[in-house]
């Protein structure tokens, strides 16, 4: 993944890319990664869900999941957003909590038993 995220530094729209061997090997298993299952788990309403979530300088992100029979997490769902141009000024703390406030707005749903 590395060589591809390196594509996306410190460059100018107008530079061209320097897409090479190592670029499109990395490609090329993201690209497999992403076709195969399982990618995401079907949820089961049998087992509790939780979620994870972060906050960077410039967004908030989370996913759902459950912990399957070995105690693997299983990945249900993915959501993020960024954040608006009030919201970049508030601190670290402030930021952690927006996103826990949006991940609980977004699968509230799946997280009904553990909010009431």
């Amino acid at each position: 993944m590395a060589p591809l995220t390196e594509l996306t530094k410190g460059k100018s729209h107008r530079d061209p890319i320097a897409f090479g061997e190592k670029e499109q090997h990395a490609f090329d298993e993201l690209k497999h990664k992403l076709a195969s299952p399982p990618v995401l788990a079907d949820p089961d309403f049998s087992k509790p869900f939780h979620v994870s979530m972060d906050a960077s300088a410039f967004a908030t992100g989370g996913y759902l999941f459950q912990y399957d029979d070995s105690g693997r997490e299983r990945i249900i769902a993915f959501n993020g957003r960024k954040l608006s141009r009030a919201e970049l000024i508030y601190p670290t703390r402030e930021k952690e909590l927006l996103a826990a406030l949006h991940a609980m707005r977004v699968w509230k749903v799946y997280l009904i038993d553990i909010l009431s």
